[in-house]
């Protein structure tokens, strides 16, 4: 049995793939501990693991409204990469899973000398451009912590959690990134879509700046058509603000593992863990993404692309989302890329890669 350090933050969709990959680590016997922020602690134990906070690392609250420059100072923070040190020496380590953004926990954890894999949560595609040319380099060298796109070459392994036929990845790719399939709850069939008028509409749990007037318009367009609707809706908008229509139905949390199988068309923010959830299903998502430097607007042109969704404005107008509603309803679905995702298990996939790791004994 070996010891294994995974290292997230509290991002939201970023740790679906992170918690379903522990759990195949440990059902292989593997102890696994998390470290991550402490609004986490109660849902990383809920799931069986021990779980230590960062202490070192700037505030962070993914549900309060802030400079939209702070998720980028939270990935670059060098007080992540103390912690890790910190949680290595307290409870030493055989293997080390790191969120990819988090690049200042990703140095330390390299530094280290202990076997690291830098774990991706969405589209390889867009996560490698991203962090090469995002503001987290500059905040990065700003405290000393080697560039993202320099500890993603230099990490065992950069392990893509997503579907390879969907990413936009496109060129040489370095020979330690490894596509290991979408890693989340296993979904036994796909959704009956017996009743084509059930839509689930659910945005990103972090805050952004325009979610608010976004949900309303979306909740204003669903309001004027024959659907019934279910609308998980958190603390990253103001449900007590918002003119819910007699037709919708709000729910603070329900696990979308729950909703889906009795749902026709999700409408979501782009997030990759709802998006892919909902296509394992054979459901296709509307996205309405909620940053324009986000992966969110090119998830939804892969969506739009393969037939299996569409792409609207961040702030759309009513007659928009009629419009994109009604023949998403009476579309077929995703079904072969449905077929394809049930088929695959990503989280034991990278549990594979990080066993590989431990084979392998030392840092690449």
């Amino acid at each position: 049995m070996a010891r294994i350090l995974l290292v997230t933050w509290d991002g939201g969709g970023n740790t679906p793939p992170m918690v379903q990959t522990g759990r195949a680590l440990r059902e292989r016997g593997h102890d696994v501990r998390v470290l991550g922020h402490a609004a986490q602690r109660a849902a990383m134990e809920r799931a069986g693991f021990a779980f230590t906070a960062y202490r070192q690392t700037i505030p962070w609250e993914r549900t309060a409204e802030r400079d939209e420059l702070e998720v980028f100072r939270v990935f670059a923070d060098a007080g992540a990469g103390r912690d890790v040190e910190d949680a290595l020496a307290a409870w030493p380590a055989d293997a080390i899973v790191v969120d990819c953004l988090m690049v200042g926990a990703l140095g330390a954890a390299i530094a280290s000398g202990i076997p690291t894999a830098a774990l991706v949560h969405s589209f390889y595609g867009y996560f490698r451009p991203m962090v090469e040319h995002s503001p987290a380099a500059e905040l990065a060298l700003a405290q000393d912590v080697d560039l993202p796109v320099d500890l993603w070459e230099r990490a065992d392994a950069v392990l893509v959690a997503t579907d390879r036929a969907l990413d936009v990845a496109a060129g040489p790719v370095p020979a330690n990134v490894h596509w290991v399939g979408v890693a989340q709850p296993h979904v036994a069939a796909p959704a009956a879509r017996a009743d084509r008028a059930h839509v689930l509409v659910s945005f990103s749990t972090v805050w952004w700046p325009d979610q608010q007037e976004s949900m309303q318009r979306v909740l204003d367009a669903l309001g004027g058509l024959p659907v019934r609707v279910t609308a998980t809706i958190g603390e990253s908008v103001a449900s007590a603000r918002l003119r819910v229509p007699d037709n919708v139905d709000v729910r603070t949390f329900v696990p979308h593992t729950e909703l889906m199988p009795d749902v026709s068309l999700v409408i979501g923010h782009g997030g990759h863990a709802t998006t892919m959830l909902a296509l394992a299903h054979g459901i296709p998502v509307l996205v309405v993404p909620q940053h324009p430097m986000l992966d969110q607007p090119i998830i939804g042109e892969v969506l739009a692309r393969e037939g299996a969704g569409g792409l609207i404005a961040t702030l759309p107008d009513v007659a928009e989302v009629q419009a994109a509603v009604t023949a998403l309803l009476a579309s077929d679905g995703p079904a072969a890329i449905g077929a394809r995702l049930r088929a695959t298990d990503g989280a034991s996939a990278a549990a594979e890669h990080v066993e590989a790791l431990l084979r392998a004994g030392v840092a690449a």
